[in-house]
């Protein structure tokens, strides 16, 4: 072995060995700009997994594509209910990131995340939307936008989320009304927030279960 070959060997034997290691006992796999890549979906499946290396619950959707199914990796759970991600089954996404092969599966980190609630323009998107929340009969704008009518229940579903939440937002909480203790500190906030914080996350995962039913 020459003394370059030797020195090369040397510098990156620790970047072989962390690989070799992780791989083999199931660890991460790397992110890698070098395989970065852009591809059209449809979620069959979202489910929070946990990560038996870092013991953490990570958000992922199981998607459909042209070339077969893929694992998303999304972001860890406690970050996807801070940002209220809601993703339903039946949606269309363009996702791109850093794609791997683990066990002949298809992956793929998601770096951006476009959501498409249809396989319909925007334009018709909205028409659609608007049409759906006040229209009794489904199966005929199915039939007028030539979709599936569950693409346009699941369109009607958030539109009408989106109008509740907009037309009612939820009441605005500062202090317990009983001590006056202020919501962003003091004795009512380190005893009550994490329960408030845990009840909250958990009405929202039962609002996505129910919308992938």
């Amino acid at each position: 072995m020459s003394r370059k070959s030797f020195a090369l060997f040397f510098l990156c034997w620790p970047f072989f060995l962390v690989t070799t290691f992780h791989l083999a006992f199931g660890g991460m796999v790397p992110y890698e700009k070098g395989t970065l890549t852009t591809i059209e979906v449809r979620i069959v499946g979202v489910h929070t997994t946990k990560n038996p290396v870092v013991s953490e619950l990570g958000l992922h959707l199981t998607v459909a594509t042209s070339e077969g199914e893929y694992i998303v990796h999304v972001s860890p759970q406690w970050y996807a209910d801070q940002q209220q991600f809601q993703f339903v089954k039946g949606e269309y996404l363009t996702i791109t990131g850093s794609f791997f092969l683990r066990d002949q599966q298809k992956n793929i980190y998601a770096a951006t995340i476009v959501r498409r609630f249809s396989a319909l323009s925007g334009e018709q998107q909205i028409r659609l939307a608007c049409e759906a929340v006040s229209s009794p009969d489904l199966k005929a704008l199915a039939a007028k936008y030539a979709v599936d009518l569950e693409e346009v229940e699941r369109i009607k579903s958030r539109a009408e989320h989106f109008l509740d939440s907009a037309l009612f937002p939820d009441p605005i909480r500062l202090r317990d009304p009983q001590t006056g203790d202020g919501l962003w500190g003091g004795r009512y906030y380190h005893e009550n927030m994490p329960l408030i914080r845990k009840k909250m996350q958990e009405e929202k995962r039962k609002k996505i279960r129910e919308r992938s039913l």
